[in-house]
């Protein structure tokens, strides 16, 4: 007995399944505010950097300058910029989907 091996069109509305996928999960990172991507705020002045560095705390001086100058521009919470960037990449997945449907559809007229 041979086994029929069946081909089976790939779902054509997965893309589109996919893209709604990470449109509701971007939505709901923008929206969360979980504690785990929480970005640590500026706590001192860069004269408490500059002093911490002649009272020979070097490393910490420069660490805590470091840590303030990339507070300042970090959003609060990371996960409005990642749900930002996922919902973008669900909305992007969608228009091509459409554009490229569109695209079929006008050239398969013209023949």
């Amino acid at each position: 007995m041979r086994i029929r091996r069946h081909d089976r069109e790939p779902i054509r509305e997965a893309p589109l399944l996919a893209a709604g996928a990470l449109i509701v999960a971007g939505v709901l990172l923008m929206r969360s505010d979980p504690e785990a991507l929480s970005m640590p705020r500026r706590r001192g002045s860069l004269a408490s950097a500059k002093r911490r560095y002649r009272r020979g705390d070097r490393v910490g001086a420069v660490a805590q300058e470091t840590r303030d100058r990339v507070a300042d521009v970090l959003p609060s919470n990371l996960a409005a910029g990642i749900g930002r960037s996922v919902l973008f990449a669900g909305i992007g997945i969608v228009l091509a989907r459409v554009l490229d449907r569109l695209a079929d559809d006008r050239s398969a007229s013209k023949f």
